[in-house]
């Protein structure tokens, strides 16, 4: 498997293209392009790579997160996948837009809304979903269990905890999400990639990550 980063928009956010090097099946988290060059990259990367995309995955519904999601879709005639409980961020998202200056013109799409445990297969790759609310109602991982990488959005960071004063944020079902869901189902050798800012590992968070129990 091969992860190319795209770090876009005025909120500096980690958007994710995860693809098998031998099929080019790919899946895109986060798509948060909004300026027309960040966009001219992704596509041109995606054409270069010859890259097939097959979904559009979505680790929760902040603006920050969404704002490149129409554009994918449009262009790539793919799928995009959000928690059912955070529809009402995206159905909100103009609003959320507004509230920081960002023009969003249209609705943003999801195609699907998933409540239960999600399968998304690229290549001979699986990925799966893991429900980690707390920064938001439907925030989800996103983890490819045979590689031992984890798309962990804004759960959590290198020595840092996602924030938990925006609406329906949770700080206790936030600390249990990663202490009780993540870290069970992963091991301290997978590597998270967060939504902002550097990768790290659960390994390195269990141990430094002064939020935590340890």
């Amino acid at each position: 498997m091969k992860l190319q980063i795209f770090t876009v928009n005025p909120f500096q956010v980690n958007t994710y293209l995860y693809f098998d090097e031998k099929t080019g099946e790919a899946i895109i988290i986060d798509p948060g392009f909004y300026l027309d060059f960040e966009k001219n990259n992704f596509s041109d990367y995606v054409k270069k790579n010859k890259i097939k995309l097959k979904s559009v995955l979505l680790t929760h519904g902040h603006i920050d997160h969404i704002l490149g999601v129409n554009f994918v879709r449009n262009n790539f005639n793919v799928k995009s996948y959000l928690n059912i409980n955070d529809k009402f961020l995206v159905e909100g998202a103009k609003s959320q837009a507004d509230m920081f200056g960002l023009d969003l013109f249209e609705d943003v799409a999801i195609d699907e809304l998933f409540n239960d445990e999600i399968k998304i297969k690229i290549g001979e790759c699986e990925i799966i979903s893991l429900s980690t609310p707390g920064h938001s109602p439907g925030s989800v991982c996103f983890i490819d269990f045979i590689n031992e990488n984890v798309f962990c959005g804004d759960l959590i960071f290198q020595n840092s905890i996602g924030r938990t004063d925006l609406p329906k944020g949770d700080y206790s079902l936030l600390i249990d999400s990663i202490e009780n869901s993540l870290f069970k189902k992963c091991n301290e050798n997978f590597t998270l990639y967060p939504g902002h800012m550097e990768k790290t590992t659960v390994g390195s968070e269990k141990k430094f990550n002064p939020f935590l129990n340890g």
